[in-house]
């Protein structure tokens, strides 16, 4: 038994000694070759290979960092018109929350009149109640939101 370990120990030694000189020997081999050595080809381009196909450029596009109002397409400048004409806010005034279990609702006075609303509810001129918070409601109308506070 102690034959076989010997001679396991010497076949693995004598292995990695081998392994590492083989190692050793291209990386030194490597470093004495001389730059005369090595074969150096120098690839000269063919000129006119493909003359008959000529290519341009077209720089016509728009710069990507500038905008300018030549650039706007016909969608954004009616948008930019749209929001020239302002939004005519009526005379609000929210009152409070009214929370029962699950369903929240905001008291809100609006010109003379008083509207207990949820989430979602609209009332008057197209006034449409977003966010219901303790001290604040998010009203919406026409594209336009405004908070409004106790």
């Amino acid at each position: 038994m102690i034959k076989d370990k010997r001679i396991t120990t010497w076949f693995l030694i004598l292995t990695v000694v081998v392994i590492w000189g083989t190692i050793i020997y291209k990386a030194l081999r490597r470093n004495t070759e001389t730059k005369q050595d090595r074969e150096i080809s120098i690839v000269l381009p063919q000129k006119n290979v493909n003359a008959k196909y000529k290519y341009a450029l077209q720089l016509n596009y728009p710069d990507p960092f500038t905008r300018k109002d030549e650039n706007l397409s016909k969608k954004e400048k009616q948008v930019d018109t749209k929001k020239l004409s302002p939004v005519i806010w009526p005379n609000m005034k929210y009152n409070g929350r009214i929370s029962t279990n699950a369903v929240v609702r905001a008291h809100i006075s609006c010109e003379g009149s008083s509207f207990i609303l949820k989430p979602g509810e609209m009332f008057a001129e197209n006034c449409v109640v977003k966010t219901i918070c303790n001290d604040s409601v998010l009203i919406a109308k026409a594209n336009e939101k405004k908070w409004y506070k106790k």
